[in-house]
């Protein structure tokens, strides 16, 4: 979501996370995870964590003010709720709002294994600083991730996935920002928005500088995207070691080029797992001379080479996407000339958005606002949620997110399904109108001129449908069902659902009804 200076506390996108606070004297004591990974009860194997401790100056109101405010199993949740600001209500607003949201995902999707989240309410300003700190609203931090045979997921999903792992840490991270006045219901928006990125909606290949230094400073030529690392304190906490890659996680495994839909990007950077690790780097360590050491690790020059023509595609609007499983394809969020690390690939694409600076007409959202990288002050949630109930499965968390986190591997709760429940109706009515057919003349005489008019139908089929099939309004380019056919003469609507001209578009797999094929 969009903030404008990254947590960052020192190497390679570790972010500040408090993990366990313990207030001693005038300092508060922060644990932050410094790898993108958890090691589970029972499963050393296949598991790590490492934390960094730092301790913040705090001031006598700032304790005063602290209050733990626990949420025990609420439903499939465990909710560490901590809020530090002078005004009870304020704290109790915003915990009720994350409650909120939690309902919303259960009511979504199955959660057999219970998730553990921490939420921090806490002055952004004070402890983040940054030019806009005040408009800010939420920060959802790096997830623990587990890896499961050769793939990583958020601990999150890996706990539903493999329901005997059980871990003691958080899974979620999630700070809101006590320095803005809450607008309405938001943070239920906020909220739920990073608790679905702690859940997997999140991609984990970056640029090797992270956009934190500059490439003249360290002499590089041009930046390019890597893999994950797993890295550990040495025993006598002077440097980390950089030990090998992680795998691939399961939202990097299906992003897809838009040009080159049924190519799985990730594959372009398998090359850099050829490379033996096995770095250590100072922890004092200035951020430029870590990013050398990075650098001097890396020998695959093919490897170098398609990392930087993938921070290309990062770096370009409108060219990337989520695959589903189901072969759809959903556009992500990307600008032209800027790779954005809390804004983009991340998101669900933001209709007629192609730069961070770009003018939000909210006319223009369509139902996964949810996922969008920006929230709007112009309405409130349950407006947005009533504005989209006839066409949204489930309040709030859109169909095609929806089918992004199915993707990934949760489970949809089916019976929850608003379009599932108007069926059942459906079905219902049919089955009572056909009884009352066969005991009533009158009725059957109906059913007659029925069976008549389905006749006539048959005859004229391909005429009727194609003049009953809407237009697509939508702004990113979709057609298919649920959106309709696409809008301007000559273009197909690909298998994937989008409009456009070329054989990708027109090709095998068209579908004839939402626009022309070949």
């Amino acid at each position: 979501m969009k903030f404008s200076k990254t947590l960052l506390f020192s190497l390679f996108n570790i972010l500040a996370v408090k993990s366990y606070s313990i207030k001693e004297n005038d300092t508060l004591t922060i644990y932050q995870p410094i790898i993108p990974n958890l090691r589970a009860e029972g499963r050393a194997e296949n598991t790590t964590i490492g934390f960094e401790e730092i301790k913040v100056k705090v001031t006598e109101k700032d304790k005063s003010n602290l209050n733990y405010l626990d949420v025990t199993n609420h439903g499939p949740f465990y909710l560490d709720y901590e809020c530090f600001a002078d005004d009870t209500k304020l704290c109790n607003t915003i915990k009720s709002q994350i409650i909120k949201g939690l309902d919303y995902i259960s009511n979504t999707f199955e959660i057999y294994n219970t998730i553990k989240i921490e939420a921090t309410a806490r002055s952004f300003c004070k402890y983040y600083g940054g030019d806009d700190c005040k408009e800010a609203v939420a920060q959802g931090l790096e997830p623990c991730y587990i890896i499961l045979g050769d793939t990583t997921y958020p601990s999150a999903l890996a706990k539903q996935i493999d329901r005997s792992i059980s871990i003691k840490y958080f899974d979620i991270h999630i700070l809101i920002n006590t320095d803005r006045k809450i607008v309405n219901d938001e943070i239920i928006y906020v909220a739920t928005h990073e608790m679905l990125h702690g859940m997997g909606i999140r991609h984990t290949m970056r640029p090797l500088t992270e956009n934190k230094v500059s490439l003249d400073e360290i002499n590089l030529v041009d930046d390019f995207i890597i893999p994950r690392y797993y890295l550990t304190k040495t025993n006598d906490n002077t440097s980390y070691y950089i030990e090998r890659w992680l795998p691939f996680s399961i939202f990097d495994k299906r992003i897809v080029a838009l040009s080159k839909p049924n190519e799985f990007i990730y594959k372009n950077l398998e090359l850099f797992m050829e490379d033996d690790l096995g770095i250590t780097i100072p922890i004092k360590a200035t951020q430029n001379d870590q990013v050398r050491y990075m650098r001097a690790m890396i020998r695959n020059s093919k490897a170098v080479d398609n990392g930087i023509e993938m921070l290309k595609l990062f770096k370009k609007a409108n060219s990337i996407g989520f695959r589903n499983t189901d072969g759809t394809v959903i556009k992500l969020q990307t600008f032209n000339g800027i790779y954005s690390p809390a804004s983009s690939v991340s998101h669900i694409i933001l209709p007629n958005c192609n730069d961070l600076s770009c003018k939000i007409n909210i006319n223009n959202y369509d139902q996964n606002y949810l996922m969008y990288f920006y929230i709007t002050k112009d309405t409130s949630t349950s407006n947005l949620i009533q504005k989209f109930k006839n066409v949204s499965n489930h309040d709030l968390i859109g169909n095609d997110i929806v089918r992004i986190m199915v993707s990934l591997g949760w489970t949809e709760k089916k019976n929850n399904s608003k379009k599932t429940t108007t069926t059942t109706k459906k079905t219902t009515t049919t089955k009572k109108t056909t009884t009352k057919k066969a005991t009533t003349t009158t009725k059957k005489t109906t059913t007659t001129k029925k069976t008549t008019t389905t006749k006539k139908t048959t005859t004229t089929k391909k005429t009727t449908t194609t003049s009953k099939i809407p237009t697509s309004t939508s702004a990113d380019g979709k057609c298919g069902s649920g959106f309709g056919a696409c809008p301007k003469s000559g273009e197909c609507c690909s298998k994937y659902g989008y409009c456009g001209t070329t054989s990708e578009y027109c090709g095998t797999g068209c579908q004839k009804l939402y626009g022309k094929c070949n």
